[in-house]
């Protein structure tokens, strides 16, 4: 029987400590003495398997990214072949699928780090590139199925609908205003964009079979 890798295993440690952190206390409060307080570790020690803080925090919002994408992949292929289901299911899952864990709150608290953090910004990059390919990839199967009709080129409107996405989910967070209503809204432009009627979907799942 193999033994555990005791530095992955610290590792992990570590970074479910700096999400817990984040998630409470925000960018300011991610401190790696509250990180390793966290962990129950010694902050010197935390040092044995990250850089520093910058590096624990870039493997938190890379850990926290992939999870995302994940469960927005997951919410679309649940709708296929549909593509009004599949884009109703996108436009939710990447406006509230976040929001009843810590995956938007992480995502937002440490976005405006990637403007000076190369790294940060790579899987930002990582992150909108994504995004705008499941969009894209949605518009164009509906374009071929005949459910759409849309008059400029599909990558513009996927940047539109995501740039409307990543705008919005800040109210939400903040609480200035509910995620019902930013639904509704986005996913009206959504069909003056692509003239087509999407299903409605459940504002509180991002598991629910559109209607």
């Amino acid at each position: 029987m193999s033994r555990p890798n005791t530095q992955a295993l610290q590792r992990e440690r570590l970074i479910n400590a700096a999400r817990l952190v984040a998630a409470r206390d925000g960018s300011a409060g991610t401190t790696l003495r509250a990180i390793a307080t966290e962990a129950q570790m010694e902050p010197n020690a935390a040092l044995y398997y990250f850089e520093g803080l910058s590096a624990l925090v870039r493997e938190v919002v890379r850990v926290v990214t992939g999870e995302f994408i994940a469960q927005l992949d997951a919410a679309v292929d649940k709708q296929a072949p549909s593509a009004p289901a599949m884009l109703s299911a996108a436009i939710q899952a990447g406006i509230t699928g976040g929001l009843d864990n810590d995956l938007s709150t992480i995502l937002y608290e440490f976005w405006s780090t990637s403007l000076r953090d190369p790294e940060m910004s790579a899987i930002e990059r990582f992150l909108t590139d994504k995004q705008i390919s499941i969009y894209q990839g949605i518009l164009d199967a509906g374009v071929e199925a005949g459910d759409f009709d849309i008059t400029m080129p599909t990558s513009d409107v996927a940047r539109l609908l995501l740039g409307m996405e990543d705008g919005l989910v800040m109210g939400i967070l903040t609480g200035s205003v509910d995620r019902v209503r930013i639904l509704a809204a986005v996913c009206g432009a959504a069909e003056s964009l692509v003239s087509c009627p999407l299903p409605a979907l459940d504002p509180c799942s991002t598991n629910a079979r559109a209607e």
